[in-house]
């Protein structure tokens, strides 16, 4: 249609298709105009904007990054935050949630509500609405509905559309929140239409390659070969982008730009560009400013733009980014931190002053939510995601990854949402039906984007076998002629000039002292990787700690650790606590709950959050329930309450903390050890001696042997005892003993010994007991277990 206004999904291909019409308008005309195309949710916002300016809509809007650090203090606020060990994933998660919620035009119903999370999303939707509401402010998910009840027959809009003509161009998929814009703007007089997709019947050639890196080697030194005609446009599209991007980073600067690895910048390659982008904070000129404006002192609250101009005077001061010349990316880099703090100075539009703790933390999630990818030149070929390629045309395309676990992908619906309701709206990743709609859909485009087209898939990843997708099965497979010219691999050469040196590092040098530092930790951590206990106890190599808006895992259970040791000291037996009415008992708590948190207060930097009111209520709660099971025990008393002892093994000395020691009746011990998060019972009994923790406490000489080593997990709404007694009732649902206690001291002692004397020895072999552990561990970047491992 003459005239018409281009709306796409992404900016992308708008970008491409402006590109395009320019192009192709030069060859008859000397000055073009700039087309009319816009991404569709870049128009509704201009949209809104005009009608705005006019006093035509009263809503102001709110944009994605206001909208998630919204949802990120409604969260932080709400008594379903317990728990919570990533606010700003869960906040992420949630704001997905009310996306999908609005734009597939959903209400709550009783059956979507089955579960905790779907009624903590309900909670925190509404608390988020009501903050619209009241602030008369509108959403971008929202503004297809806004817009439809101000639009009508006399606005005309000749910034956006000089006429009432519209093509939509890319789309899959429409969400109904914009189907109903479409059918609004149809009922009205305007014109719409779908781009009509190119059709060339093209017989792709289908690759299979034993692993996913001959794959992508594959399809980058066959793109290289083709760079050499100038007429040619090329993409390799790679379904999970994101999982592989440092990968193919690597492999094109193989190919293209060898030299690299002798560049400590990174490269603005002139052959390619990666559509993924990197989150800003991970470049290190950001990183560094982050970690420059960590610790500004202030005990007053500011306004945000206020903080920002603090954080530029800070930085202004440590003469950041520095004085010699920034290269390319560090240059963009800086632009767009300078853009992100006028994001940041903007949330007054949205929050209240606050302290700089809580601003910090604002702005870290901030940065660490933009992507950064630095402005390259006009490049051939393009690496790209399956969403990044809709709509664009090549003279040559390869299309890598078509295994049958991404293509189509497995479900993944969002956790906030009941899957009833997302099946029943067909929501994006809500069911295999779903996904596969998609992917066919994507595969019918995709294989009309070029007359020359490859599809490949690997056999392996990691060890892991894969087949074919289903959906290119139909396509017989064709050797991949390897003889293209290969390029030159800078770091191979010089890698195999060298003559290697076989060195065995599994050694350190032996411990030198009679008394061992770490207690029962220690023995744990040789026990689970002897190369962590190595650096993390004696290199002092400890984990940073993430900043976080309320109490991290480790005060809670440092205030609940503290807390049962001052309920235990004025208690001292079950009988005391029995004798307690409700009322005096609820007193008693509330007492040593006050004195425990006002001892953390005085040390924690969050001090003045309200979070402080919340987690008073929820210690109450939490000792109210762990009280009432220990009434449940036979009767005892304490003997030892968060006592130090000293043991001998070895002839080295180890300084250990016993959380608790009670005596029952019968002057039978039992050792007591409180945990807040899970509990390994297994690693007590095994023959490695994961859980070294309690087989340690049961040395102690003070005492008789104890006939029980107890784990009592404090939790909330998981209160219960764990571990091994040979009395009957003397813990609730603890029925399983131990057949010999003398023979079982012994072996754990020889154990105990073992572990002892290979880390005085400075035995120290990257060696975990399971790769599951080396997830969460923070030595990897120094012990490089994915090298060893090929993991």
């Amino acid at each position: 249609m003459n005239n018409a206004t281009t709306l796409t999904a992404t900016r992308r291909l708008a970008s491409y298709l402006i590109t395009q019409q320019v192009q192709s308008a030069k060859t008859t005309h000397s000055v073009v105009a700039k087309p009319y195309i816009f991404s569709l949710n870049d128009a509704l916002v201009s949209l809104h904007q005009s009608l705005f300016l006019k006093g035509l809509i009263h809503e102001s809007l709110i944009y994605p990054h206001e909208s998630l650090l919204i949802f990120e203090d409604i969260i932080q606020n709400s008594v379903h935050a317990e728990g919570l060990l990533k606010l700003n994933t869960t906040a992420k998660l949630a704001w997905q949630a009310w996306q999908n919620f609005i734009l597939w035009e959903c209400e709550f119903e009783e059956n979507h509500l089955e579960l905790e999370d779907n009624q903590a999303f309900k909670a925190w939707s509404e608390a988020y609405k009501t903050k619209l509401l009241k602030n008369n402010w509108c959403d971008q998910p929202s503004l297809a509905h806004l817009i439809i009840k101000y639009l009508s027959s006399e606005h005309f809009f000749n910034d956006i559309c000089p006429s009432r003509k519209l093509i939509l161009a890319g789309f899959d998929d429409l969400p109904p929140a914009y189907t109903s814009l479409i059918k609004h703007l149809e009922s009205i007089g305007w014109q719409i239409s779908i781009a009509e997709n190119t059709q060339l019947n093209t017989i792709p050639v289908r690759h299979q390659f034993d692993d996913i890196d001959s794959e992508f080697h594959a399809s980058i030194q066959w793109a290289s070969a083709l760079l050499a005609d100038p007429n040619h446009t090329i993409a390799i599209i790679v379904p999970e982008l994101p999982r592989y991007r440092l990968k193919i980073e690597k492999i094109l600067k193989q190919y293209f730009h060898p030299l690299s690895i002798f560049e400590p910048h990174p490269v603005v390659s002139h052959y390619y560009n990666i559509s993924a982008g990197q989150p800003l904070n991970t470049l290190p000129i950001i990183s560094r400013a982050l970690e420059a404006i960590n610790n500004i002192n202030s005990e007053t609250q500011l306004t945000y733009r206020e903080w920002a101009e603090k954080i530029c005077i800070k930085l202004k001061e440590l003469n950041w980014p520095g004085e010699r010349k920034l290269d390319s990316v560090e240059h963009q880099a800086v632009i767009q931190w300078q853009s992100a703090l006028e994001l940041f100075a903007k949330l007054d539009k949205v929050f209240k002053p606050c302290f700089y703790s809580v601003a910090f933390i604002k702005l870290k999630h901030l940065v660490q939510d933009i992507p950064f990818q630095p402005q390259s030149h006009v490049v051939r070929l393009h690496i790209l995601g399956v969403l990044e390629a809709a709509g664009q045309n090549y003279s040559h395309l390869w299309i890598t990854g078509l295994n049958d676990n991404d293509w189509p992908a497995p479900p993944s619906p969002n956790p906030f949402l009941s899957n009833r309701m997302q099946k029943e709206k067909k929501m994006p990743h809500a069911s295999f039906e779903r996904e596969l709609f998609f992917v066919e859909n994507m595969m019918t485009r995709m294989l009309n984007a070029a007359p020359n087209i490859k599809l490949s898939h690997a056999h392996y990843e990691q060890g892991k076998k894969l087949c074919e997708s289903h959906l290119i099965s139909q396509y017989p497979i064709a050797p991949f002629n390897s003889n293209l010219k290969k390029q030159l691999n800078v770091s191979k050469t010089l890698f195999d000039s060298k003559k290697i040196e076989n060195f065995n590092d599994e050694y350190g040098p032996p411990v030198t002292i009679n008394s061992i530092s770490g207690g029962s930790t220690t023995l744990q951590l040789q026990a689970q990787c002897p190369f962590k206990a190595f650096s993390q106890m004696r290199l002092s190599l400890q984990p940073i700690e993430n900043e976080n808006l309320g109490l991290s895992l480790a005060d809670r259970g440092i205030l609940v650790h503290h807390l049962l040791a001052s309920i235990w000291n004025e208690l001292m037996s079950k009988v005391n606590l029995i004798n307690l009415n409700q009322d005096d008992l609820e007193k008693m708590i509330q007492k040593h709950v006050s004195i425990t948190m006002k001892q953390l207060k005085t040390t924690h930097l969050n001090h003045r959050l309200k979070i402080w009111d919340t987690e008073f209520n929820r210690l109450t709660k939490l000792m109210k329930t762990w009280l009432n099971l220990e009434k449940k025990r036979s009767n005892f008393e304490v003997v030892a309450n968060e006592v130090s002892y000293s043991l001998t093994l070895k002839n080295r000395t180890i300084k250990i903390r016993i959380d608790r020691i009670d005596k029952d009746e019968g002057n039978n011990y039992f050792v007591i050890d409180y945990k807040t998060g899970l509990i390994n019972k297994s690693g007590v009994l095994s023959e490695d001696l994961l859980a070294p923790q309690l087989p340690l406490y049961s040395l102690v000489k003070q005492f008789p042997t104890p006939l029980g080593i107890i784990y009592g997990q404090v939790k909330q709404n998981k209160c219960q005892f764990i571990g091994y007694c040979n009395i009957k009732n003397a813990f609730p649902n603890v029925n399983e003993g131990i057949n010999d206690w003398n023979q079982q001291i012994m072996t754990w002692t020889l154990q105990l010994e073992h572990l002892l004397e290979a880390f005085c020895s400075g035995y120290a072999k990257v060696a975990p007991h399971e790769l599951k552990l080396c997830e969460q561990c923070h030595i990897k970047p120094l012990c490089r277990i994915k090298e060893i491992n090929h993991v």
